[in-house]
């Protein structure tokens, strides 16, 4: 009796098991373009801005946008788009308010706009989502998910970039975007071109 419930816990975590990695092997069929809608609709209270969207901002006015980059410290160093500062996905309203308030709203140089992006926009929007919360950040700033995140960036030939260690911004080659940027993991690295 004890070995035939043993062996039905054992069958059922097997099935357990096997229908997750059934179900979860399907969203890897799902291209980058349906990921990012499931994600806006995730966080609808975020505005996500499109690269076509972002390339009719003249340069000059880009000049004026903050770029926040919400990922891990090695995921940033492997590359990241120019001008983005890194921030964790884990930092919180007031950590943020007070980097603003200390680097930004001291000097008379006040972005209105900031972009933030992450691997493919789920982290970003999350963190976003969460500084919706702060009226007086919401009130402050027009804040910004970048679609696709730098994933769907380098898929379409955008410019990526890495510090080395002279601390100098050296621009990637953009024609293999799996091998210039870091994945996060093997599930979500197979969007990459």
């Amino acid at each position: 009796m004890m070995n035939c419930n043993l062996l039905k816990l054992i069958s059922g975590m097997y099935l357990w098991i096997f229908c997750g990695l059934f179900y979860s092997n399907l969203a890897l069929s799902e291209p980058l373009d349906i990921i990012s809608e499931k994600i806006a609709k995730k966080f609808s209270k975020v505005n996500h801005i499109s690269l076509e969207e972002w390339q009719k901002i003249s340069e000059e006015d880009r000049k004026n946008w903050l770029i926040f980059d919400v990922r891990g410290n090695e995921e940033y160093e492997k590359s990241h788009i120019a001008g983005a500062i890194l921030i964790s996905p884990e930092t919180d309203i007031t950590q943020f308010q007070d980097f603003i308030d200390k680097h930004y709203l001291a000097s008379n140089s006040t972005p209105e706009n900031i972009l933030f992006y992450c691997s493919i926009g789920y982290r970003s929007s999350q963190f976003i989502d969460r500084l919706l919360l702060s009226d007086k950040l919401k009130n402050q700033f027009y804040l910004y998910n970048l679609w696709g995140g730098l994933f769907n960036w380098a898929n379409n030939g955008k410019p990526v970039y890495r510090r080395d260690e002279d601390n100098k911004l050296i621009l990637l080659e953009s024609n293999n975007p799996s091998k210039v940027i870091h994945p996060y993991n093997w599930f979500w690295g197979r969007l990459l071109n």
